[in-house]
């Protein structure tokens, strides 16, 4: 499980209660996980789609279809979908095929970004970290 704890913008990360291994801030489109630099390539304006690089290697997508708060997730030769829940929640659920696999939510801190992430064990660290980031990202996005 992944929790992120911080103030302000900074989120640290951690994986199962242990020592943070990334710090992300929502507002930025890179972060450093474990030592290597990952950057996130944001394209498209009504269907957004969200890619996480390492060097020139994509490692992640995450499309968006239309209005709806629902990304289409593909790393490492699996797809998911993360389907926000609700019209003003902080939850997303993550879903292979009509199966729920995880979820993402804000930890309820008044006035704090923190998220809880439980994804799914077979989903790379890189992915779920990525995932983390987008919730973040899309948490404090007031633009859509």
């Amino acid at each position: 499980m992944i929790t992120t704890t911080g103030t302000g913008r900074q989120q640290a990360v951690r994986v199962d209660g242990g020592p943070p291994i990334a710090v992300l801030d929502h507002r930025k489109l890179s972060y450093t996980l474990n030592g290597k630099d990952y950057n996130v390539r944001r394209r498209g304006i009504l269907s957004l789609v969200y890619e996480l690089w390492r060097g020139d290697e994509m490692l992640a997508c995450a499309q968006r279809g239309g209005l709806r708060e629902r990304f289409t997730v593909t790393s490492a030769g699996k797809e998911w979908a993360l389907d926000k829940e609700g019209i003003v929640g902080h939850r997303y659920g993550l879903f292979a095929g009509d199966q729920r696999v995880g979820e993402i939510k804000w930890a309820g801190r008044a006035f704090h970004m923190d998220v809880v992430a439980d994804l799914p064990n077979d989903m790379p660290l890189e992915t779920q970290v990525f995932l983390t980031w987008l919730a973040l990202w899309r948490f404090g996005d007031t633009s859509d």
